[in-house]
Parts: structure tokens; sequence; C-alpha cells
């Protein structure tokens, strides 16, 4: 199986411009999840404790351009390079496109309302003022569609994100296409990979912010500390005294340069294979 060799460690998906440092602590059902996250320009470093404490550590570093497991029980690690591959950037582009999947279109209509309401509560959380929106979602499916009824509440505090945000009448579903019109919306949605519904949106949703305390359902979300200091550079290197090893309890395995060339060869004839299946 091809290793994933890309990977983005934003944990909280937050706009960054300067060095960041994010504790955020997720609760699911009762289960704890505490997540530290660093940025410092294109470098992160993201770190998870999970419910029975064990504990994980992945960086992104960007010089070099790489990728690091970190097993701190064990003082191992495993590194993963990002260096371009020539031969599947050429296998990408002669590998035939695929054939389109078959939609069925159910011919109903499923309505979805947003509703945002500001409690016109105000906090002071971390040198911002942190709004109370508590935000409502409501889908209402005719007899006989692909989506089903389904309704969610999320309520939280927020604070402005460091760039603008933009408020947005697109729906995230996965449409399709959409019409946008004054506070409503059309679009299709698939419902797996063979079925979509005519959308209507009704309302609109707002970007509302970074969630310093969000709640839905039996996920909450809280940020516990959070900084723009000046961040350590060692925090986005190997740790001095560890092992550098080709795998780690949890996490990927690293491929040697042989390996890579064989799994990229073998992508090639598939992609040339592909326009005589």
């Amino acid at each position: 199986m091809r290793v994933i060799r890309y990977a983005i460690f934003l944990a909280c998906a937050l706009p960054m411009a300067a060095d960041t440092f994010t504790v955020t602590r997720t609760t699911v059902e009762g289960r704890e999840m505490i997540q530290t996250t660093y940025q410092r320009g294109n470098n992160y470093r993201n770190e998870i404790v999970d419910s029975i404490g064990h504990k994980t550590v992945t960086i992104f570093s960007a010089d070099p351009n790489a990728s690091i497991y970190l097993d701190a029980q064990e003082k191992k690690y495993v590194a993963i390079s990002h260096k371009p591959d020539l031969l599947i950037s050429l296998a990408q582009m002669i590998s035939r496109p695929p054939r389109p999947v078959p939609m069925r279109d159910s011919g109903k209509t499923v309505n979805v309302y947003y509703e945002t309401v500001d409690t016109g509560e105000r906090r002071e959380c971390f040198g911002e003022t942190a709004r109370h929106i508590i935000s409502r979602e409501r889908r209402v499916a005719e007899p006989g569609a692909c989506a089903q009824n389904d309704q969610a509440e999320t309520d939280g505090w927020y604070i402005p994100f460091q760039t603008p945000s933009v408020a947005s009448n697109s729906p995230t579903l996965h449409g399709a296409y959409t019409i946008g019109v004054q506070g409503l919306a059309f679009s299709r949605f698939r419902i797996g990979p063979n079925c979509q519904d005519r959308i209507i949106e009704h309302g609109k949703r707002f970007i509302q912010g970074i969630a310093v305390l969000e709640t839905r359902g039996s996920i909450k979300r809280e940020i516990l500390e959070r900084s723009s200091a000046p961040l350590d550079p060692s925090l986005f290197a190997v740790p001095s005294g560890y092992e550098k090893v080709d795998a780690i309890a949890g996490g990927p395995a690293a491929v040697n340069e042989s390996q890579r060339l064989a799994e990229d060869w073998t992508f090639l004839q598939q992609a040339v294979e592909s326009w005589f299946r």
C-alpha cells in the first residue's frame, strides 16, 4: 500500500500568520483528548494525548521537507521525505480520466434551514472579545428523497479570525452546482455514490470565527491556551537522543528509495494500462 507522503497538521484549521501555540480539549461522550499545536512559518508540530494517556507527536518540517513521527516513550522517530516524485507526476498526466459514475436523480427536494442567533452575551478570551452564537441547521426531506430528515445545534463562543471572515450563502453540502439568490440557494446534493436530491437552502450560514468553546451534540471543544509569542525552533526538529527507525507503534513506516521507486513505477504502469481496460 502506498504511503501517504503529504500531511497537513493544522489541528484547529485556524488561519495563522505569526507563531502560534494552542492547547485544545475535545470531549466526546465523556472521553477526553488534549491537542497541542505549534506553528512557526511553514513548520508545524501536533501533539495529541488521548483518553488513556497515550501521546503522539507529529512534526512537519519545511526544511528539510519531511514529516517526522515521534515515539516519546521509546525515544524513536520515523522521518518521511516529501521529495517530488517525477514518475508520479508523469503517471497523473497520462492516466485515463475515471469513467463518470451513473447518477440517479431522486426528483425530490430537501429544504435546509439555517438559523444563527447572537445571544448578545460577550466575554474576554485570550485578549479578544468572544461572542456567544447559537447556530441551528434543519433538513426536511420529501418522501422518497435520498437524504433523511436531520437537525443539529451548535452552541459556541467565538473570537474574530486574524483575517477578515466572510459571510456565505454557499452550502457546505457536497453540491454539484449552486445558484445563489438573496437568502436562498439551490443545489444538487449527492447522497452516496449514485443518488442526488434537489436542495433548497433558506437563510445564511456564517463563518463565526475561532471557536474558543463549542458544543455540538455529544462533542465539546474548548481552547485552554492560546498564544502568539515566538516559538523555539527546536520544537520542529528531532530531539537529541532519539533513534531513527523504520516504523513506530501507531505511526507510518518509512520508505527507502528503492521501495519508493518500485511503488512509483507500479503506479506509472497502472496509468498506462488504464487506457486498455
